[in-house]
């Protein structure tokens, strides 16, 4: 039990032991279930568990609740809608008053962290990241770091391809014109040839286009130097700031920045939510203070029937009269 006391199986059912005691010295002890327990757990048991009855006198129905209780069941489904509305319209107030309470408890908090976030937004945008930068840059300056080693490479891969220079050896398109050329030459014997002649023809082509590119690769390389890769690396170091402080990645930053903005128009917009509020909390203590007056005349009503029929029967049960 929630009071600590225990019930006991007795006769097929349960019992509860209730007891209170008033010592020498006017302090009173309440105990439930044998144990030590508040006065107003034992009274909020007694009244739950036990009515006395009487000829003048019923116990139970001299309480507020049981009245109130009994007298909207009698007054039926009107007065239950009626209840059911105020308990809506109750839940409303007290979440917008919640809501505004919180709001100007924290006013003060919450202008520091709009301060904060704001401070952060404005470091953020003057870096200006954008998405994927701080890996596109990693990739260029590995590039630039290794841009020796990638010239020789690609001169060396061209000079194959389509040499400059006559010597004992001939480069890939000498040597694919020559077998096209031989090819040529004798395919009207044996017309399977020209088709290997065709595809030769297509492989010389596609050589040259690749020939083309890295000419212009090691064009690029050669245009940039290392003042470009200086660029890249005070770019990097810029980024690599923003993700110590914000995120693990750029991408993330940008991210976090975007919510950040959504947070920081939220606390900005408080002083006209507070304002909203305060209206809407108004509204609707007027609107249930009226329906507070119908729920009370709607009971008024009932009352007046219900005593009335109530003194009815006490009459016929010849029972001395009540007041209700």
């Amino acid at each position: 039990m929630e009071a600590g006391g225990d019930a006991e199986e007795y006769d097929g059912g349960t019992q509860l032991l209730l007891a209170r005691t008033v010592g020498a010295d006017g302090r009173s002890r309440a105990f439930v279930g044998g144990r030590s327990a508040p006065v107003g757990v034992l009274a909020e048991l007694g009244e739950s568990l036990v009515v006395v009855h009487g000829q003048s006198d019923q116990i139970r129905l001299k309480g507020a609740v049981a009245q109130r209780h009994a007298l909207d069941r009698f007054a039926g489904a009107e007065l239950a809608a009626m209840l059911t509305e105020y308990q809506e319209l109750y839940g409303h107030w007290k979440s917008s008053q919640a809501e505004l309470d919180t709001l100007r408890g924290e006013a003060r908090e919450r202008l520091r962290e709009a301060e904060s976030l704001a401070v952060a937004l404005n470091e953020i945008d003057d870096v200006d990241p954008q998405p994927g930068e701080d890996e596109s840059l990693k990739a260029e300056a590995v590039k630039l770091a290794n841009v020796e080693e990638l010239r020789i490479a690609a001169a060396a891969a061209h000079e194959a391809l389509i040499s400059e220079e006559f010597g004992e050896t001939a480069d890939a398109t000498t040597l694919i014109d020559s077998a096209k050329r031989a090819l040529d030459q004798v395919s009207e014997h044996d017309e399977s040839l020209a088709g290997a002649a065709a595809r030769l023809a297509e492989i010389g082509f596609l050589v040259n286009d690749i020939a083309g590119e890295l000419s212009s690769y090691q064009a690029s390389l050669d245009s940039e130097g290392p003042e470009r890769l200086s660029e890249i690396e005070e770019r990097r170091a810029a980024l690599a700031k923003l993700i110590r402080k914000y995120a693990p990645s750029i991408d993330e930053v940008l991210e976090w920045a975007a919510a950040s903005r959504t947070r920081l128009d939220e606390l900005q917009d408080d002083s006209s939510r507070i304002e909203a509020l305060d209206a809407e909390v108004v509204a609707a203590e007027s609107t249930l203070r009226k329906q507070a007056t119908r729920i009370s005349k709607s009971r008024s009503k009932a009352a007046k029937e219900l005593s009335a029929r109530v003194s009815a029967e006490l009459t016929a049960l010849r029972w001395p009269m009540q007041p209700w």
